[in-house]
């Protein structure tokens, strides 16, 4: 399974989340597993950052498909719902798509590192996989969801 993360602080966030789940699904042409929508303080922003909306999707990988070649189409997705193509560190965004799993494969490159390199400390991430993913086990540190999340402080993150 893949696994990716969606956040929005900028615009409608719940509605932007929701719409990137369906253009993801569009898109892909993949049925998705969804979790439900989070609320999450901003963590490293700009001063007077409003909130973030978070969810996480999995969904199966095809054979064929490389996890660059998704990372090319979850920007461009990203692009279409309205984030500059070159943005700030952390700055607000109308949506932010991150792969935080492919399978159990481990990637480090320049342009994609998998699992994501700092999923596995989020809790705004973690939730959400833990209501569809709780088994799933990070092939780089041999964690589950399940013992992340009890590692993890969830402060500032709740459920809508």
């Amino acid at each position: 399974m893949i696994y990716v993360a969606l956040g929005s602080n900028l615009g409608d966030s719940r509605k932007l989340v929701r719409s990137a789940m369906d253009r993801i699904q569009l898109e892909l042409d993949v049925p998705l597993v969804k979790s439900s929508l989070w609320c999450s303080l901003p963590i490293d922003c700009p001063e007077g950052s409003a909130d973030f909306v978070n969810a996480v999707v999995g969904f199966e990988a095809r054979a064929e498909q490389q996890p660059l070649d998704l990372l090319l189409q979850l920007q461009s997705m990203e692009v279409a719902f309205g984030r500059p193509a070159i943005h700030g560190y952390n700055s607000p965004r109308t949506l932010d798509l991150d792969i935080v799993c492919f399978g159990d494969r481990v990637v480090t490159s320049t342009d994609l590192t998998i699992p994501h390199p700092r999923a596995q400390e989020r809790a705004f991430v973690l939730l959400p996989l833990l209501e569809i993913a709780p088994d799933l086990i990070f092939s780089d540190s041999g964690h589950s969801v399940n013992e992340l999340v009890g590692l993890v402080s969830s402060e500032g993150v709740r459920k809508f």
